[in-house]
């Protein structure tokens, strides 16, 4: 892939994200105007976020270190599938993203995390 395409696919990820987020905005104000839920609804949904949450932890157990090769990018997580939706939500190209190694210690999934950093990959910084 050319430079030039990955630049646009990078734009056309972030207009999608704007958009998203317009749109969530517009849905937030409009909330408002739909029926409220029962308690016993509102604990089945809670119940169910937490079932999903906690499945989707077991994928990957502990803690995991990832690399997305588009962006060039290393992270750590706990839930490595809800970070990637969080990352493609905020216009990063999450395609073909890797787990690198999990740990069971966050201290050391930090530490090679920071390793990886500071030969040369993308990531936080503070």
């Amino acid at each position: 892939m050319t430079e030039s395409e990955r630049l646009e696919r990078k734009r056309k990820a972030n207009r999608e994200c704007m958009r998203r987020r317009t749109k969530a905005g517009k849905n937030a104000s409009q909330k408002k105007e739909y029926k409220d839920y029962s308690e016993e609804q509102k604990q089945k949904l809670r119940d169910y976020s937490n079932n999903y949450r906690k499945e989707k932890e077991n994928t990957y157990p502990g803690y995991s270190v990832y690399y997305i090769p588009e962006e060039h990018y290393v992270g750590m997580s706990k839930n490595v599938e809800m970070r990637m939706q969080k990352h493609s939500f905020l216009g990063k190209i999450t395609d073909g993203w890797e787990v690198i190694q999990s740990f069971e210690d966050p201290i050391r999934a930090h530490l090679m995390e920071t390793q990886l950093h500071l030969i040369g990959y993308n990531g936080y910084r503070p």
